[in-house]
This record gives structure tokens, C-alpha cells and sequence, in this order.
């Protein structure tokens, strides 16, 4: 939510459309492994909300997005959790510009959840 309470001035972009985005795409994964998921971030690495499962043959989409610039993870496992996994993870993350209407396929590299438990905190 919006906290106008603090009198920080600042500035507001309301962007109001019918026509949202989407993304589509395989995720490369390693032999073996979970489907996963697909999560998705704006440019500060926030969880925009937005996510959605691999399928069996590692395809995703994603629906609902406004236009802007997303970072786009393919985590093995991922439950939201650990708010600093996608930091400790950008550099994995495919980034992604969308505008309004656009249905963009974005190829994925998983990240496998042994990655995900010996990375240093």
C-alpha cells in the first residue's frame, strides 16, 4: 500500500490499461529435476506478485503484467520465504522489457534448489 502519511514529496505514475502483458518460454533445466516456478521481480528486485508454474516439458506463462522492466527468476523451488533469495540470485535473472499489449517469450536457465541451499546468506 501507499503510505502518504511520512509527506515525502515524490512522484506518482498511474498507468491504467486493458492491455496487459505476458510472458511465455521454456526453462532449461537439468535432467531429472521439479518443474518449478517462474518468479517475477521489477527492477528492484520486489516480487511483483505475478508467477507461474513450469509444466512436465518446462514451459511457463505469465499473465497480468503492466508494461515496465521485470527481472525474471526459474527457481526449482521457491515458496516466497526469503526475501533476500532473489538478490543473492540476480545475476541468474533475465531482464525483461515489456510494453503494453506485448506477448514476449523469454527463455529461462533454472536455478536448482541445491543452488539455492549452498549459496552463502
Amino acid at each position: 500500500g501507499l503510505d502518504f502519511a511520512a509527506g515525502v514529496a515524490g512522484q506518482l505514475e498511474v498507468v491504467l490499461s486493458t492491455k496487459v502483458a505476458q510472458m511465455t518460454g521454456t526453462v532449461q533445466r537439468q535432467t531429472g529435476d521439479a518443474a518449478g516456478v517462474v518468479v517475477v521481480a521489477d527492477a528492484k528486485l520486489r516480487p511483483v506478485g505475478q508467477r507461474a508454474q513450469v509444466d512436465e516439458n518446462g514451459n511457463y506463462t505469465v499473465t497480468g503484467l503492466g508494461p515496465g522492466e521485470y527481472k525474471v527468476f526459474a527457481f526449482e523451488e521457491y515458496d516466497g520465504n526469503d526475501p533476500e533469495l532473489l538478490e543473492r540470485f540476480a545475476t541468474r535473472a533475465e531482464n525483461v522489457r515489456l510494453a503494453e499489449g506485448e506477448n514476449k517469450s523469454v527463455p529461462l536457465k533454472q536455478v536448482r534448489y541445491a543452488e539455492i541451499v549452498s549459496a552463502p546468506r
